[in-house]
Parts: structure tokens; sequence; C-alpha cells
């Protein structure tokens, strides 16, 4: 998660809804078999310190993530940009697709993630 999130650091330049990122996260989940429930998922016997590691760049690549949603929400947006962003928006849903644990609601509160599920939602639904 941690190299994710980097990668988007660095190719980005602040705005995830550029081809570079489509075409990294294409690849990345290209060569997922199939999603875990948690991130943490198979981590059993690594230790408390490694789950933590984990954890925190979990955490900062969906941080990443849900921070430019934010800063985009309510912008216009070409039609190329527009393509991104509903890409970066699915591979977002899919990392926030896990069983949420006790210990990460505090993380779920601050990043607003009810109110986000929300946004989307009302975005997706088109009045005629």
């Amino acid at each position: 998660y941690m190299f994710a999130a980097e990668m988007i650091r660095l190719i980005s330049n602040n705005n995830p809804f550029q081809i570079s990122v489509v075409l990294f996260f294409r690849e990345m989940f290209a060569y997922q078999d199939k999603f875990a429930r948690h991130y943490a998922e198979g981590l059993d016997g690594c230790g408390l310190e490694q789950e933590s590691k984990v954890r925190r760049a979990y955490y900062t690549l969906v941080r990443k993530l849900v921070d430019a949603f934010k800063l985009s929400h309510g912008q216009e947006m070409n039609s190329k940009v527009l393509q991104a962003y509903d890409f970066i928006q699915c591979c977002l849903l899919h990392l926030l697709d896990v069983d949420w644990q006790p210990y990460d609601l505090a993380f779920v509160n601050e990043m607003q993630l009810p109110q986000l599920f929300l946004s989307i939602a009302k975005e997706t639904v088109k009045m005629r």
C-alpha cells in the first residue's frame, strides 16, 4: 500500500486523476486474484509491528485518494479528466470494500467515509 501511495505522489503532481495514475492502478489491480476481506488479511503471526506498518500504509493510500476526491468535489472537469476520475473512484471503492474492524473506526470517522459514500452515490445518480 505504501508503494502505491508513494507512486501516486510521484507521478500525479497532487492530482491523481491523470492517465499515469490510471495506468498504474490498472496494472496493480490486474494482478490481484481477489481482493482481501481486510487490508491486514494474511498477516497472522507476523507480529503487531508489521500489522501496524500495513495499517499505516493502507490508511496513507486511502487518505491520499479520499483527500483528492474531497478537493475535487463540485469542480467542473473536462471529459478526459472525468474518465480518469471515474476510474480512480472505482479503485478507491474497491480499496474501501473491506471488513472494517473496531480498531478502524477512528480512521473511518476521521476520513468521513459514510459522507464520502453518500457523496459518491449522489454523483452517480442522475435525475432526468
